[in-house]
């Protein structure tokens, strides 16, 4: 029985002669009531050069638990240390990527993660349309 954690829906079949094989339908419930494994979070707002830990929430299943990358690139300069993802960004650039958490259990749960790294000394998404010198703003037809 594998699966991520959680009821896993197991159907065995039977045979013994000279019946017809019987299929048994068998639930399996994590041991002693346990909660199934899972992982979430989210990164903030990357910019080259900084290197805040993205750190996900892990709950449930059996410790103690292993953090590895399933799928995808890390942000260039990162790596995965122990249960975070740590380093300096190196790059700007839109980076998708799966971390998987693993119980000593064999359980597992993934979180799928895009960051969105800016270069350092620009925020994404603004337009400063301010006027600190007082001398008037004036804007004519085109486009912005």
């Amino acid at each position: 029985m594998s699966g991520h954690g959680g009821t896993n829906d197991v159907v065995p079949t039977i045979s013994m002669p000279p019946m017809a094989p019987v299929s048994i339908p068998i639930t399996y419930m994590p041991p002693h009531g346990a909660a199934a494994l899972a992982i979430a979070g989210a990164a903030g707002s990357p910019v080259v050069g900084g290197n805040a830990a993205l750190t996900p929430v892990i709950s449930g299943g059996t410790g103690p638990y292993a953090l590895t990358k399933q799928s995808g690139a890390l942000p260039g300069g990162r790596s995965i240390a122990g249960l975070s993802v740590t380093g300096t960004y190196t790059a700007a650039g839109t980076f998708n990527y799966v971390l998987r958490v693993t119980d000593s259990k064999g359980a597992t749960a993934d979180l799928a993660v895009t960051e969105v790294v800016t270069a350092a000394g620009t925020t994404p998404g603004t337009v400063d349309f301010s006027d600190p010198s007082g001398t008037g703003l004036g804007l004519a037809g085109g486009i912005i």
